[in-house]
């Protein structure tokens, strides 16, 4: 499986638009992450 190019617009949107969608109230669908620690790890 091939890696997204994220110099590619679409894959950036994309990217950037996901941790935007979450809240306080997000669920996790897998893993045990809290919102906080998923940004902190994301961040790195």
């Amino acid at each position: 499986m091939a890696y997204p190019n994220i110099f590619d617009n679409n894959t950036t949107t994309l990217l950037i638009s996901r941790p935007n969608k979450l809240n306080a109230n997000s669920i996790a669908l897998w893993g045990k992450m809290n919102i906080g620690q998923m940004l902190h790890h994301i961040n790195l």
